[in-house]
């Protein structure tokens, strides 16, 4: 949501951390193909529920991640299988989603 990350963007420039912070707005599948390996320490992922992108983005996601990151999901029902090695920390249900919190590594 392209309000969403101006938001983001905003409080990285309000909060002074344009070195520590990197805010991606864009496709996920075209990011994750093209963009070269990083080491994101947190990882959103909130995809149109109908579009069933979780399966395809998941993954690609472990070769952006630092060695402790963070990745929060929300998606319609809870997520099928994860990536080696990422622990559920905190899950939390409401009527229409499931908010999940993993650690990888």
């Amino acid at each position: 949501d392209a309000a969403q990350a101006a938001r983001l963007r905003e409080a990285v420039t309000r909060l002074q951390a344009a070195a520590q912070v990197t805010v991606v707005q864009d496709d996920a599948l075209r990011w994750l193909a093209t963009a070269p390996s990083a080491a994101f320490d947190i990882v959103f992922l909130d995809p149109p529920f109908a579009a069933g992108l979780l399966p395809q983005v998941l993954p690609a996601l472990p070769l952006h991640l630092a060695a402790a990151a963070w990745i929060y999901i929300e998606a319609p029902d809870a997520p099928g299988d994860m990536p080696a090695g990422w622990v559920q920390y905190r899950q939390m249900r409401t009527r229409e989603t499931c908010c999940t919190l993993y650690g990888a590594g």
